[in-house]
């Protein structure tokens, strides 16, 4: 897993170490359009990122870091590694995590939740 910080804080051993999804959107601008001659003209103007992230079970307490973390103010820092780019990028962008589940206690005594998925989309 690549480093992931949001908001300068590292949450890098938060998340599995699989499922990183990024992806891309194409911003188009006004001259985007089909020509009368059925030519497609792309005026691209941005390409902004979006994506996912998997969580390891959390505890409570790293729950609750986590998503203060996102929610406290938004647009957040996030720094990632951008495949596109090949090296790590830091952006604003606009966070949200799903549902947590409730798992109860693991074999140390420690309560876990499981299936937070964070996605983010480039201001």
């Amino acid at each position: 897993m690549k480093t992931i910080l949001i908001n300068g804080v590292n949450f890098t051993s938060y998340f599995a170490p699989a499922g990183f999804v990024c992806s891309y959107d194409k911003i188009e601008g006004q001259n985007s359009g089909v020509m009368k001659n059925g030519d497609r003209v792309q005026d691209i103007i941005a390409i902004k990122a979006k994506g996912q992230a998997k969580c390891m079970p959390l505890n409570e307490l790293q729950q609750a870091k986590l998503l203060a973390a996102i929610y406290e103010s938004q647009p957040v820092t996030l720094q990632y590694f951008d495949a596109r780019l090949g090296h790590n990028r830091s952006i604003e962008a606009y966070m949200e995590a799903s549902e947590a589940t409730y798992r109860g206690y693991g074999g140390t005594g420690v309560e876990f939740w499981t299936g937070i998925v964070v996605s983010f989309s480039e201001v």
